[in-house]
């Protein structure tokens, strides 16, 4: 058990132009129509910052829209701003639930809010997460 763990509380994507499959595993994603938008159930949107996976950044990551990037960029500040190149802007991946439980169980995800009652979003972390973050991280493991 524990499968899915990771994604629980994470909203449903909206399908996205720029990932008709996953920025990681090439999987194709199966979309479905939720009433209101085509979205893909078994994937989840990931912020990636650059001191996170360089060649993922630089390869597969989009760039998240302005205003997005910039709230972001401030109420991720005490998370992300010691890594290194944290004034490089954020981008985003999409990726697979069972990519996401691996980055998790690696304690690679920090879900955050960026506004209250908003939805949770993921932040892909640094291998060994972030210097002075300990206990923070979601790691799937009990």
């Amino acid at each position: 058990a524990g499968d899915g763990d990771a994604e629980d509380d994470l909203e449903p994507v909206a399908a996205d132009e720029f990932f008709p499959a996953c920025a990681v595993s090439r999987e194709p994603f199966a979309s479905t129509w939720d009433g209101e938008e085509f979205v893909y159930p078994s994937a989840a949107r990931v912020f990636v910052p650059r001191a996170a996976d360089e060649a993922l950044y630089h390869s597969s990551a989009r760039d998240l829209a302005p205003d997005l990037e910039r709230l972001a960029r401030v109420q991720l500040a005490p998370l992300l701003g010691g890594l290194p190149h944290a004034d490089a802007p954020l981008k985003y991946v999409v990726v697979t639930r069972l990519v996401l439980d691996a980055w998790a169980a690696e304690g690679r995800i920090e879900k955050r809010r960026l506004e209250e009652d908003a939805d949770l979003v993921a932040v892909l972390l640094p291998p060994g997460g972030v210097p002075g973050q300990e206990g923070t991280r979601e790691n799937g493991a009990k």
